[in-house]
């Protein structure tokens, strides 16, 4: 009964969605502003030319980022036209731009498409930890429906802005199969081709939710990388936001760094 009561309750919601299109909502999306130090692993992707924040990424040692490979996509080193953000929770364009080695996408990776959307970013000189600046801890244990979990990054909070203040949102795992139902719903077929072994959901309320240029940030469990944000239906629309679900990755991981990322013992 709860599920179909769920489901009733969603096709409602997308009347509300496509009645909306034609003219966009202002409001936040629901987050709330991080403070220095909260999460300490937290790297922004930069395109040089005007230094605006393009995705997010995570700290994995201090040679190496984790992120999204449609992130990176395009931003191929040495002629690439991208740079990294670590250290602030501030979006001012006047940040220190570190210089990136190389990039790396996974091999099946293909653009549009999201099962393979991980990637990785080689700093040229190694990042000074401190107070502000931590590598991530990874999460190992089981996720499931219900879980409360936290999402973090500088992407639009409206539709004609970004976030000048790094932003956090608790939100909750839903199951890969609801996802994929509502997603049909919306007859979106590229989102809708999910995989249940490498990606994960969440879902919240009207008003809450990530949006552009939140993709490759992390999504966390009890303050441990669980996922990398992906795709959302509708920014703040209340529809569910896909992840790349990290631990699947975790010998990918390994492997590109050269085994400089333990997984399993951090």
């Amino acid at each position: 009964m709860f599920n179909f009561i769920h489901f009733v309750s969603l096709s409602l919601l997308f009347n509300g969605f496509y009645s909306s299109l034609s003219s966009p909502s202002r409001r936040i999306y629901g987050g709330n502003t991080a403070v220095p130090g909260q999460f300490p692993y937290y790297a922004s992707l930069r395109v040089l030319s005007g230094a605006y924040h393009n995705c997010g990424g995570v700290i994995l040692s201090k040679l190496w980022i984790l992120t999204c490979a449609h992130c990176i996509d395009g931003y191929e080193i040495p002629q690439g036209n991208l740079r990294i953000v670590y250290g602030t929770i501030y979006n001012e364009g006047t940040e220190k731009l570190h210089s990136i080695a190389k990039t790396l996408k996974h091999e099946n990776w293909r653009e549009k498409e999201f099962i393979y959307d991980i990637g990785l970013i080689k700093l040229k000189c190694p990042i000074e930890f401190n107070e502000n600046v931590q590598p991530v801890k990874f999460y190992t244990g089981q996720i499931a429906a219900g879980d409360e979990v936290t999402v973090i990054g500088l992407g639009q909070t409206k539709f004609s802005e970004s976030a000048k203040v790094l932003q956090y949102l608790n939100t909750n795992i839903i199951s890969i199969w609801e996802c994929k139902s509502v997603c049909n719903l919306v007859n979106d077929n590229q989102t809708c081709d999910l995989n249940l072994k490498n990606q994960i959901c969440t879902q919240s309320g009207p008003g809450y939710g990530i949006c552009h240029a939140d993709s490759g940030g992390p999504l966390t469990k009890d303050g441990k990388l669980t996922g990398l944000a992906l795709f959302g239906l509708n920014c703040g629309g209340g529809l569910p936001n896909g992840y790349i679900f990290v631990s699947k990755f975790t010998e990918w991981i390994e492997k590109n760094t050269n085994s400089e990322i333990c997984i399993g013992t951090n």
